[in-house]
């Protein structure tokens, strides 16, 4: 093999000749010749690194050119710097299976950006569970946590995606991140062309906007969608708005639900309440001729239903979680995962809506002891 080494970075030549601090990298297979070439270039102004990633420079060279011709592009239309906030990326859709027999195969969107530590300015990869954030690798892919919970896979595991009519190529499964509408698989430029044998062919522009707004958006659409090369424009705004239309239409189904437990605690603790009273009025009237006082009667029968409505509450902090796991689990459907998570405030708002029924059977009980007459303790015991 030819003793070759290339030498590139974002440097002007009238500026390196003004003497302004300059960067670059020097490529080669041998070691040696890096660091030579790099005493020979190295000066006090002229920085000047090493790699071994000959063809990754010369790409990074051209492909540059490219990026500075769509920023030259941007300014042209009048663009300001937010558009020029963009990733490159494939999007396109593929099966995914847990074996290589494609039983249980579930279609999913294969995600490859131009740039992985760029990502995490447009997409971040997440864990629902711990909030640990990922970065993609050349060893595995990056899965949603529906689909990895619809093909039954971990991390650790492996997923075939099929690359053609009964050829399926094994990837392992590095991370499962939280992700709530569609199926994803994220895999890096390189694995990418180790899975499909070919240099990845970009489709896809992601940019990032600071403050959208309709307006904005709709004049962009109109002038890129003049280009030929423009086939369509879609914004997460508009799906976030659609999403969020949807699960408001859900609201009134939950305040069904919470209106009807509440109607069915009021309902329990009432036919208790009025049940111990009936059986013990005997008894009731003869505290009221011991000389207790209204109050001091109601205490002493609804101290019970306090301390049931207490206990109700605890246990239904625990088993009112895993019913909301199993009404959750229940309502998904195949593309879309709902939360897991309940807040604090969730059950502070259950607890004190228990203890508000309570508190209004605890009054309708009142008044019905107060109309408990003291003749009731002279009749024998049925």
């Amino acid at each position: 093999q030819a003793n070759v080494a290339v030498l590139s970075g974002p440097s002007h030549a009238e500026e390196v000749g003004r003497g302004l601090p300059t960067t670059c990298v020097i490529g080669a297979r041998k070691k040696e010749t890096a660091e030579y070439l790099q005493e020979v270039f190295m000066s006090p102004v002229f920085r000047v690194y090493t790699s071994p990633d000959i063809i990754g420079i010369e790409l990074g060279g051209a492909l540059k050119n490219i990026i500075a011709l769509a920023a030259g592009t941007i300014d042209g239309l009048g663009y300001g710097d937010n558009t020029k906030a963009a990733l490159m990326a494939i999007e396109e859709t593929v099966d995914i299976s847990k074996d290589i027999s494609g039983k249980g195969e579930r279609s999913a969107y294969l995600f490859v950006p131009s740039e992985t530590d760029r990502m995490s300015d447009f997409i971040v990869l997440k864990n629902r569970v711990t909030h640990e954030s990922y970065d993609l690798d050349d060893e595995g892919a990056v899965i949603s946590e529906k689909l990895a919970s619809l093909l039954d896979v971990g991390e650790g595991d492996e997923i075939y995606i099929e690359i053609g009519d009964m050829n399926r190529v094994p990837v392992k499964v590095s991370h499962i991140v939280e992700n709530y509408y569609f199926h994803y698989v994220y895999v890096s430029p390189v694995l990418y062309e180790k899975i499909y044998g070919e240099i990845t062919d970009y489709s896809e522009i992601f940019v990032d906007f600071e403050a959208p707004s309709e307006a904005y958006e709709k004049e962009f659409s109109g002038k890129y969608l003049t280009f030929d090369s423009v086939s369509g424009i879609s914004y997460t705004r508009t799906m976030s708005e659609r999403i969020a239309s949807m699960i408001t239409s859900m609201d009134a189904i939950i305040y069904v639900i919470i209106i009807s437990a509440g109607l069915l605690a009021f309902v329990v603790l009432y036919n208790l309440n009025n049940i111990n009273i009936s059986e013990r009025k005997r008894e009731l009237a003869t505290l009221k001729v011991l000389g207790f006082f209204d109050g001091e009667v109601s205490i002493y029968v609804l101290r019970e239903n306090v301390m049931l409505t207490l206990i109700g509450a605890i246990l239904g902090i625990f088993i009112g979680k895993v019913l909301h796991r199993f009404v959750i689990l229940t309502a998904e459907v195949d593309l879309m995962m709902f939360g897991r998570d309940i807040y604090f405030k969730s059950y502070i708002y259950s607890v004190l809506l228990t203890f508000a029924f309570s508190a209004v059977v605890s009054v309708v009980m009142h008044r019905k002891l107060k109309k408990i007459d003291m003749i009731e303790s002279l009749k024998s015991v049925e």
